[in-house]
């Protein structure tokens, strides 16, 4: 029998962690941090795909929401 996942493949990312544009026409509210815990506390979902992961600055973020601190938003359940 085949697992079911929720899931949105297709996010863009307004803002980075420094407050930089990423997607011009991406709300500022779509950080990483804000796209993580709306994702999975808010919308239930389980994979998410981030469209923007190929800039530079993004790819810092993911790394760094990786080995976050117990109890803050990461992206290892």
């Amino acid at each position: 029998m085949l697992t079911e996942f929720y899931a949105d493949l297709h996010i863009h990312i307004g803002r980075d962690q420094a407050n930089r544009p990423v997607k011009i026409t991406g709300s500022k509210n779509l950080t990483l941090t804000n796209i993580l815990i709306e994702a999975s506390r808010h919308k239930g979902l389980d994979l998410i795909g981030i469209v923007d992961c190929h800039v530079p600055t993004v790819q810092t973020d993911l790394a760094r929401s990786i080995f976050k601190p117990v109890g803050e938003v990461s992206m290892v359940k």
